[in-house]
């Protein structure tokens, strides 16, 4: 089938709308072997060696991200392992920008092992063009690593703005997508090399996957080394997680934008309220990240969940009283969506 006639609705909501060209089934199987047919002279004829770097399950959940956001796609068995094959795919001595604002279990990662990996780490605000120019080292900065929008406080990068400044100077661009999704935001399209994911989060939207994702908008060293990395470290998902994922992904569209309308229906109503003293929400009017925004959004799309800053403890106190979910208080590293 041909991927570029249709929708990225429709691709995601037919998974890729592939049948099996042996028994023409619709619904993927799940291939649980971990070893594949082998010639007496060596070769293997279907190409794959050992299900730890190659095996179709995942290769087909691989195919339907890379449709969606435009490039290779690479899985991993949790976000952090994506995250962390990114870092130690560079090399010792190289200077990485991170943003300020980003998820607590990056930080942390940095935090221990960047130091010992030999990696010279540099926290900026990605949302101040002025400061990741002065931050960048000619000849020494590798990468800058952003999320737009940024966990926890949601703030927002220019990414065509940050990406044209990066590479005028030599630097690659990644960009952790998990928040906005391919649905609300494709980095490549602004000039992004690399995207990642926590595909636990939206594109699985179920509660039930750990897994991770690597996207690059080119097949070059850097790439390849990333792969490799999965590869000899044993980071690939299983095939059921693999499975999970890719029929998470057929709900995905509908999924996000109904979490978009109900996340700006809290931020809303909540904006203003004398118990809190700041709703932050991207998709609010007066949100100071809106005019940075990917040209691909659209107003008050961001499936986030907005933050509060309560005044006072007596205050916090009776607002978390009032709060009530069927599962308990939204979890960031299970939502279902």
């Amino acid at each position: 089938m041909e991927h570029r006639s249709l929708s990225p609705q429709t691709l995601a909501a037919q998974g890729l709308g592939e049948a099996d060209p042996a028994t023409g089934a619709i619904a993927p199987a799940i291939s649980l072997s971990t070893n594949y047919e082998q010639r007496p002279d060596g070769s293997y004829p279907q190409g794959r060696v050992y299900t730890r770097a190659d095996n179709p399950t995942s290769e087909h959940a691989e195919r339907l991200l890379g449709a969606l956001e435009g490039g290779e796609c690479a899985l991993f068995s949790s976000g952090m392992a994506a995250v962390t094959a990114v870092f130690q795919s560079l090399l010792p001595g190289d200077h990485v920008l991170v943003s300020r604002v980003l998820y607590w279990g990056v930080r942390k990662w940095l935090a221990e092992f960047a130091l010992t990996w030999g990696l010279d780490v540099e926290f900026t605000d990605t949302a101040d063009l002025g400061a990741v120019a002065a931050a960048i080292r000619p000849g020494r900065t590798r990468l800058l690593w952003l999320e737009t929008p940024a966990n926890p406080m949601w703030e927002v990068t220019d990414l065509a703005a940050v990406c044209e400044l990066a590479h005028a100077a030599g630097v690659r661009v990644a960009v952790d997508n998990t928040v906005a999704t391919p649905v609300l935001t494709r980095p490549f399209e602004h000039g992004a090399d690399l995207v990642v994911h926590s595909a636990s989060k939206y594109l699985n939207g179920h509660g039930d996957v750990l897994a991770g994702a690597v996207l690059s908008a080119r097949r070059d060293p850097l790439w390849e080394r990333i792969r490799s990395w999965r590869r000899n470290a044993g980071a690939m998902p299983g095939p059921f997680e693999a499975w999970l994922l890719q029929r998470g992904m057929r709900t995905l569209f509908l999924r996000v934008h109904r979490a978009s309308e109900s996340a700006l229906a809290v931020a809303t109503r909540f904006a203003g309220h004398p118990a809190l003293a700041e709703v932050l929400y991207p998709g609010l009017p007066d949100h100071p990240g809106l005019r940075s925004r990917p040209g691909r959004w659209t107003a008050g799309s961001a499936a986030c969940c907005p933050s509060g800053w309560p005044e006072g403890h007596r205050r916090r106190t009776r607002c978390s009283a009032r709060w009530r979910c069927s599962s308990g208080p939204p979890r960031w590293a299970g939502w279902r969506a």
